[in-house]
């Protein structure tokens, strides 16, 4: 996948994530990176949860950490907590967090 269709960039405190969440989804999964019609590139997320309370923005950060192996503290949402594009800021090592991301795509 060429760089600039990456849904994240680096910053001086780690990464900032682009993405999109389906809530009430039938599994948790970090699914695919979807190209929104400005070019910029986001990862499609799903979680079983309902988007009442806070409980699907929870699961969200449970997954991604749980999945790159990522504390939970290091995870937030910095734009978009009530909607279903979002950023995500993780803290950390930019370079390791870069690594690890780019794995997986």
């Amino acid at each position: 996948m060429a760089e600039q269709h990456l849904p994240f960039h680096v910053t001086s405190e780690g990464i900032k994530l682009h993405l999109k969440v389906t809530p009430q989804a039938s599994v948790n999964k970090i699914a695919d990176v979807g190209i929104d019609g400005q070019g910029a590139a986001f990862l499609r997320v799903y979680v079983t949860a309902v988007a009442d309370g806070g409980k699907a923005n929870s699961a969200l950060l449970k997954l991604l950490s749980k999945s790159w192996k990522i504390p939970k503290s290091s995870v937030k949402i910095v734009r978009g907590k009530n909607q279903r594009f979002k950023v995500i800021e993780i803290i950390g090592d930019p370079d390791d967090l870069y690594r690890k991301l780019t794995q997986y795509f």
